[in-house]
């Protein structure tokens, strides 16, 4: 989330906008009602590192601040 909670969540290329984050969350849970999983766009790369081999790069993507 980008927000003033911790420092640096607010600039951070990997922070959401609250707001853009409960339309996203909203707007699934209106499509999907029954839904196990809400994964909104921005975590997806992070929900499925593991499985999709790419742990260590995101990792080192944001140690880099990319």
């Amino acid at each position: 989330m980008a927000t003033e909670l911790l420092e640096g969540l607010k600039d951070s290329p990997f922070s959401v906008l609250l707001a853009k984050f409960a339309d996203d969350v909203m707007a699934q849970l209106i499509a999907h009602p029954s839904a196990d999983e809400i994964i909104v766009d921005e975590v997806t790369p992070f929900r499925f590192a593991e499985r999709d081999g790419k742990v260590g790069e995101i990792v080192s993507d944001m140690l880099a601040g990319a």
